[in-house]
């Protein structure tokens, strides 16, 4: 059966469902969506080439209506990003970024790279990104490059910078993060 009333782990309960989808970050929400309103906008066009116009045009109707939702989550995603990371972050990224554009650009890639990290290490790797770019986006690039092979070596990188000598832990905000000679490792 193509059209089934149920989804596994979610036998008919489908309240649970709205609740984890709904919790979802707004630019993960947003490309659910589209996704969703592209499988609709297909299954209308197949039942358009088997002559069901009505039906057809109502699942078009749909696809329109959910590719509009997903354009007004990825706004509430734009005015509340900037609230998605901690002050430390969002004052690095526009001291080292200054034009808007490449504020906006980073904010993009870090929040594309760090779409499946939850909690206050993902701030840490978020800090070892912004490490050392000096506004440069194709820095940034390259130290997501570097992360996407291995986070540690991202880590390394930033804290360490290559040798074995811990300097900075970025853990900590920008500012509080330099090692003092007496702190522990």
């Amino acid at each position: 059966m193509k059209h089934r009333s149920w989804i596994k782990n979610y036998e008919r309960n489908f309240e649970q469902l709205a609740k984890e989808i709904g919790d979802l970050r707004y630019d993960t929400l947003a490309e659910f969506l589209r996704l969703l309103s592209q499988k609709i906008e297909q299954d209308g066009q197949q039942d358009r080439s088997r002559g069901r116009t009505q039906l057809a045009d109502s699942l078009q109707r749909a696809a329109a209506n959910l590719e509009e939702s997903a354009e007004s989550i990825e706004l509430a995603w734009r005015i509340s990003e900037p609230f998605m990371y901690p002050p430390d972050i969002i004052q690095k990224i526009r001291q080292e970024f200054v034009d808007r554009e490449k504020v906006r650009e980073a904010l993009k890639l870090i929040s594309a790279y760090s779409l499946y990290w939850d909690g206050a290490e993902s701030f840490r790797l978020v800090r070892c990104l912004l490490h050392g770019t000096h506004g440069n986006l194709q820095q940034l690039r390259k130290n997501i490059d570097l992360a996407r092979m291995d986070w540690r070596d991202l880590i390394i990188q930033a804290e360490y910078e290559g040798g074995t000598q811990q300097l900075r832990n970025y853990n900590h905000p920008f500012g509080e993060a330099e090692m003092l000679p007496d702190d522990p490792i």
